[in-house]
C-alpha cells in the first residue's frame, strides 16, 4: 500500500513523518466516523421506510431506489478507500437487469451478492468509524498538545501527569521532543489500523466479485439451457 521512497539518512522509526501515505491514512480514519454515520442513517431509514410502505405498494419504488443507492454508496466508498489508502479494489459488477415487475427487480437487487456485501460493509463502517475516529483524535490531541508546549505554557502551566508540570522553557522543549516521539508512534499505529481497514475492504469486494461472477455464469448457463429444453419439448 505504501510505495513511497524513504530517506536513507533518517532512522526507520521516523520514516512515517516523510510519507504522504501516513497523512492520508490519518485523514481516512478521521472521516470514517462521519461517513459511517451518514451511511447508517440513510440506509436504515430508507430501507425501513421502504419495507414498511411496501405493504401498501407505495414503498416498492422507494425500496428499489434504496437498493440501487446501496450500490452507489459502495462505489463512492470504494473510490475514497482506493484514493486515500492506495489499495487496489475490484471493479463492481454490472447492475441487475431491469425486470418487467418491480418486485422481481427488487428481488434481483436483494439477492445479488454485491448488494449483501455492500450493505454489510457500509453498516459496519459506523462502529469501525467510531473506533478509528476515537483513536485518531486521542493520539493526535495528545501529540499535538505536547508539540505545542513551548507556546501553550506561556499562558498557563501544563500538567502532564501527576509528576510533570510544564512551567519553563526547558520543560517545554522536553515535552515537545516527547510529543514528536508520540506523534511518530501515533502515525505508526494509525498506519497499521488503516492497513487493516484496507485489507478488510479488499476482502469484502473480492468476495462479492467472485460470488457475482459465479451468479453471472449460472444465469448465462440457465439462459442457454432454457431454449434447448423448450426445443426438445
Amino acid at each position: 500500500m505504501n510505495n513511497e521512497r524513504r530517506d536513507p539518512m533518517l532512522p526507520a522509526f521516523f520514516q512515517p513523518l516523510l510519507e504522504g501515505q501516513s497523512y492520508r491514512n490519518m485523514l481516512y480514519l478521521l472521516i470514517s466516523f462521519p461517513l459511517g454515520l451518514a451511511y447508517f442513517i440513510v440506509l436504515v431509514v430508507g430501507l425501513s421506510l421502504g419495507l414498511a410502505l411496501s405493504l401498501i405498494g407505495v414503498g416498492i419504488p422507494l425500496l428499489l431506489g434504496m437498493l440501487a443507492l446501496t450500490w452507489g454508496l459502495m462505489a463512492f466508498d470504494r473510490q475514497i478507500t482506493a484514493a486515500l489508502l492506495g489499495v487496489d479494489l475490484p471493479r463492481p459488477p454490472a447492475l441487475p437487469r431491469p425486470q418487467r415487475s418491480l418486485w422481481r427487480w427488487v428481488g434481483s437487487y436483494a439477492q445479488h451478492p454485491h448488494t449483501r456485501a455492500s450493505l454489510g460493509h457500509l453498516l459496519l463502517r459506523l462502529p469501525l468509524g467510531v473506533f478509528s475516529f476515537a483513536v485518531a483524535v486521542c493520539l493526535l490531541a495528545l501529540s499535538g498538545g505536547l508539540l505545542a508546549s513551548p507556546v501553550l505554557y506561556r499562558w498557563a502551566p501544563l500538567n502532564i501527569g501527576p509528576l510533570f508540570v510544564v512551567d519553563s522553557a526547558i520543560k517545554a522543549i522536553v515535552a515537545m521532543l516527547v510529543g514528536l516521539l508520540v506523534f511518530v508512534a501515533s502515525a505508526v499505529v494509525m498506519n497499521r489500523l488503516a492497513e487493516a481497514y484496507g485489507r478488510m475492504a479488499a476482502d469484502a469486494t473480492e468476495r462479492a466479485a467472485r460470488e457475482s461472477a459465479l451468479l453471472a455464469s449460472e444465469e448465462q448457463l440457465a439462459s442457454v439451457a432454457a431454449p434447448q429444453a423448450s426445443f426438445r419439448r
